[in-house]
């Protein structure tokens, strides 16, 4: 069997080396149909093949690799109207996941280092004859002399002339991670600051640069309020709403069924799709294509694989400034329900300030929610077993960021599985006094939304489900043991009156789990628990099936 290329973003080393390739080539033929001196711009989550899929266009269109066979067998070698292209054009590949945002000197400071890198590998032009001696001496100011702001923001529209000077035809430009920096920066103004730099940098080279061909950009997120694209008239966007490149990144239904199959574990097939299927760019169903690999990697073994792979600062600063409504919809969403939404994918500068309803827009754009367009907006969840995981780990690490309530949590969690349940009583009030505004718990829904939200911290042990139907109805909270010792739970919410009437809903919660059956299919011990709030304190009575 071919080795996997896990980590390998490089084509032509994937190709070289004969690892495993799942064929995306006919991007390139969609592009040139698309418009072949155009700009594009891709944003997806992280690791879903950007970098792999750039490293391939560049093996594609650079004039450096002509006469290679790493096309050879790809759909793209049978069609021939797109050969004119190949290795026809001089490129420019630029990675920008590498710059530091500690503060915006040591932000330039990468940004130089990757000019040099880029510069590094066009020396010769410092030999050609058709440069004049002024062109070659600029060379040598961007490639390893002292550069200004100004420069910096130039030099790549710069490269590209003498580049088409030396070759005599125009430049191809990739651009890896272009958002990396805003996306790992937490500080405001710095933020600004990064933004207003990468504007410059993307006017001087994409608009009015006359020895462009076409340009192709990737990145997590969509910038739009600091127009750092503005006036791009063949600008082509394409995220995850969009229709057109659908399938070109990540994997799809038939390609995870072939990896099954070729590493001779076909009947895996349905468990890689509970994990790691679930994500929608336009029209397509798409699998992760980082776990996918490691799954298959780790022979077939079920695991949060894509989880901590990189930062999101962002993200992180909006989860601590959630409202109650957006605690109230973490909670729907971690218990496996849906929320209905408008989103858009494209992110203002006002969003990435920390206005809290921007989050579902991020957690869509960044991977970790389901966006399916309907009446009212669209309709989010939690795409699969694995994001559970990722999503319950994340929320609660900023939701609950002060250390007494993450003690809390932990609390909580332990005593629910030793019937604990004066430990849980305590917990739970010291949870919603230091989270949530009782204009929220306003009905049952509410405090089942927020204990189920709290349970998916156990996603992977646990699966958490709620809401859902069981017996004779519908249970509110039903954990089933995945793993490892402990027992399964059920637990049923109740709102009370007053405080006295507590007990005794308490009690008849009980009677309900029992008389609907809610606790059926779940093989081993079960624990019953009726949960009766009156206000954010409550009264739990158990009992073990």
């Amino acid at each position: 069997m071919k080795s996997l290329p896990i980590g390998v973003q490089d084509f032509k080393s994937v190709r070289k080396t004969d690892k495993y390739f799942v064929d995306k080539s006919m991007l390139i033929g969609q592009i040139l149909d698309q418009n072949d001196c155009g700009v594009f711009r891709y944003t997806r989550p992280r690791r879903f093949g950007k970098s792999l899929n750039l490293s391939m266009l560049d093996a594609f269109f650079n004039i450096k690799y002509k006469g290679n066979d790493w096309f050879d067998g790809l759909e793209i070698s049978k069609h021939h109207e797109y050969d004119v292209y190949k290795n026809a054009f001089p490129v420019i590949s630029i990675d920008l996941k590498s710059c530091s945002v500690k503060d915006f000197n040591g932000f330039l400071k990468d940004f130089n280092s990757i000019l040099f890198d880029v510069f590094d590998d066009f020396t010769y032009l410092r030999e050609s004859l058709k440069l004049s001696e002024e062109s070659k001496q600029l060379f040598t100011k961007y490639y390893a002399g002292d550069k200004d702001e100004s420069d910096s923001k130039n030099a790549f529209k710069k490269l590209c002339s003498m580049l088409e000077k030396h070759h005599g035809t125009k430049v191809i430009v990739l651009m890896d991670e272009y958002d990396s920096a805003v996306n790992t920066v937490s500080d405001i103004g710095l933020r600004r600051e990064i933004i207003a730099f990468l504007k410059g940098v993307m006017s001087s080279l994409f608009k009015g640069n006359d020895s462009l061909q076409m340009g192709i950009v990737t990145g997590v997120m969509q910038i739009t309020k600091e127009n750092i694209f503005s006036g791009l008239n063949n600008l082509y966007v394409d995220n995850i709403l969009s229709k057109r490149f659908d399938e070109m990144f990540g994997f799809t239904d038939s390609e995870v069924q072939k990896i099954c199959s070729d590493y001779g574990h076909p009947e895996k097939f349905g468990e890689a799709k509970e994990w790691y299927d679930g994500y929608r760019f336009g029209n397509a169903d798409i699998y992760n294509p980082w776990s996918i690999l490691n799954y298959v990697s780790e022979g077939f073994e079920p695991a949060p694989y894509w989880a901590n792979t990189s930062g999101n600062d962002i993200l992180e600063d909006l989860l601590l400034h959630v409202d109650d409504g957006v605690l109230k919809d973490l909670g729907t969403l971690g218990s496996g329900g849906s929320v209905i939404h408008g989103i858009s994918a494209s992110l203002t500068f006002d969003d990435l300030c920390g206005n809290p309803g921007s989050i579902y827009s991020l957690m869509a754009m960044s991977g970790y929610l389901k966006a399916i367009p309907g009446e009212g907006g669209y309709r989010l969840s939690i795409p699969n077993k694995e994001l559970y995981s990722v999503f319950s780990q994340m929320t609660f690490r900023f939701v609950f960021h002060d250390d007494d309530a993450f003690e809390s949590l932990r609390a909580f969690s332990k005593a629910i599985l030793s019937q604990d349940v004066q430990v849980m009583e305590r917990s739970l009030y010291a949870l919603m006094a230091d989270t949530l505004s009782s204009r929220v718990l306003d009905n049952e829904h509410s405090y089942q939304a927020f204990i189920a939200g709290v349970l998916m911290m156990m996603s992977g042990r646990y699966s958490v489900t709620a809401d859902r139907e069981s017996g004779k109805g519908y249970y509110d909270i039903r954990m089933e043991k995945m793993s490892g010792p402990g027992c399964n739970v059920v637990m049923e919410i109740k709102r009370s009156d007053d405080a006295g009437s507590r007990e005794r809903d308490a009690a008849g919660a009980i009677r309900q789990i029992r008389e609907k059956d809610y606790a059926r299919g779940l093989n081993g011990p079960t624990v019953l628990y009726g949960v009766a709030f009156f206000g954010k304190e409550s009264l739990i009575v158990s009992e073990m099936l």
